[in-house]
């Protein structure tokens, strides 16, 4: 491919990535406190709680000792932060130990599991955001 031709198709993605920031309303803050949200029991003991906005929702999960969420993929690119407790990830047969203050960055499809070694408390950045799952507060 020509040198012009490279810098034309940069110049076409560059701009067809602002076209998905348009504003199109006047958006408002809102603040919303974690106490004000009912915790979800997504399994092994497990609660999630999450605030969901348009392109990325976070959510604060619990996980008591011993809990585990096999090895998945899905579409959604994750960031978990350890903000308590330790937990064993899993990614294709590789084992990271993580404690708090680490943080994980996991692309989409890209297989991982967890398993919690002692009470463990997580934030995880989710994109594209939850909108679509039941009792999760939506923020706009």
């Amino acid at each position: 491919m020509s040198k012009r031709r490279v810098v034309f198709a940069s110049i076409l993605v560059a701009l067809s990535a602002q076209v998905g920031y348009a504003q199109v309303s006047d958006p408002e803050l809102t603040v919303i406190n974690w106490a004000e949200i009912d915790p979800v029991d997504v399994g092994s003991g497990r609660t999630l709680t999450a605030v969901s906005g348009a392109f990325v929702a976070v959510a604060r999960v619990e996980w008591p000792v011993g809990a585990k969420r096999d090895e998945h993929n899905h579409p959604r690119e994750n960031i978990l932060i350890i903000v308590e407790g330790r937990m064993r990830m899993t990614s294709d047969g590789k084992e990271i130990i993580m404690g708090p203050g680490d943080v994980m960055h996991i692309p989409s499809f890209v297989p991982h599991g967890y398993e919690a070694l002692e009470d463990t408390v997580t934030l995880e950045a989710v994109s594209p955001s939850l909108v679509s799952a039941p009792a999760v507060p939506t923020a706009q």
